[in-house]
């Protein structure tokens, strides 16, 4: 991986930090640093002392004195246009706004959604068989709202290479955004095979140079250094497949069964 990026130790003081780890809201910032091409230092998330809060990704700006700090991804992304001047936020008022408009249809319905079911069926864990039945309810309905949101997604690429624009529509901060959590469909578990254009746009937005150098940041995986990053993962038809039989045969595939899978590797 050759990245824009470098350790906090080698790069230079007057870059950008990065606060960020393997997980798809962070990704959002890394892409969108890398296809700035903006030079970028990668910290530890785990410097907590540094960073002063739990929040990630964090964005210091150390090219400003003082240096500026901002959470959010969404916010992350249009200060980084804004700053750069990127044609990725549109600089006509009405464009721009379409824009954010689908930046916060991600923040505030796509991720949190997504997030739920991650967490409930890959982190949860209950032995309680009444609470096990109101989770797996409670699965159902958020997977039906998954449902819904990657189907409105699709409905919005008909005939459409990107989410805003005119004609094809034009890559923008929309896409960076959306492409993250859309592209963990398989550790969501949600099946989009009937969503051709969706299908169709992750294809495009796969094979982006910036996107992919920036799902593989910061390079190792949460869950153990034998246990690959989310990228890898992703392009392993094998693993991917083991996940799949696992949930058909048995039960929620989850993380213990995902370090497990490595542990004697």
């Amino acid at each position: 991986f050759f990245g824009n990026w470098k350790m906090a130790e080698e790069g230079g003081k007057q870059d950008m930090l990065l606060y960020a780890s393997d997980n798809p809201e962070c990704w959002k910032v890394s892409i969108m640093l890398e296809e700035l091409k903006a030079p970028y230092n990668l910290a530890e998330s785990s410097s907590t002392e540094e960073k002063n809060d739990d929040l990630e990704p964090t964005l210091i700006d150390c090219t400003l004195k003082p240096p500026f700090k901002i959470n959010q991804s969404g916010a992350i992304l249009m200060y980084l246009a804004e700053k750069f001047g990127s044609s990725l936020l549109p600089s006509d008022f009405q464009a721009k706004m379409k824009v954010i408009q689908w930046v916060t249809w991600q923040t505030s319905k796509f991720a949190p959604i997504a997030s739920h079911l991650i967490h409930m069926k890959r982190i949860k864990h209950e032995n309680d068989s009444a609470k096990v039945n109101q989770i797996h309810k409670e699965i159902e309905e958020f997977e039906t709202q998954m449902i819904e949101l990657y189907s409105d997604l699709n409905k919005k690429l008909d005939e459409r290479d990107y989410i805003c624009g005119d004609q094809r529509g034009s890559y923008s901060i929309a896409d960076i955004m959306c492409y993250p959590h859309a592209s963990l469909h398989w550790w969501i578990g949600v099946n989009i095979s009937k969503f051709e254009n969706l299908v169709r746009w992750l294809r495009i937005m796969r094979n982006k140079p910036g996107v992919k150098k920036g799902v593989r940041v910061p390079g190792k995986s949460e869950l153990g250094s034998k246990v690959p990053i989310f990228a890898d993962i992703d392009s392993d038809e094998k693993i991917l497949k083991t996940i799949e039989e696992h949930e058909t045969k048995e039960s929620y595939f989850r993380v213990d069964d995902l370090k497990k899978l490595f542990s004697d590797k």
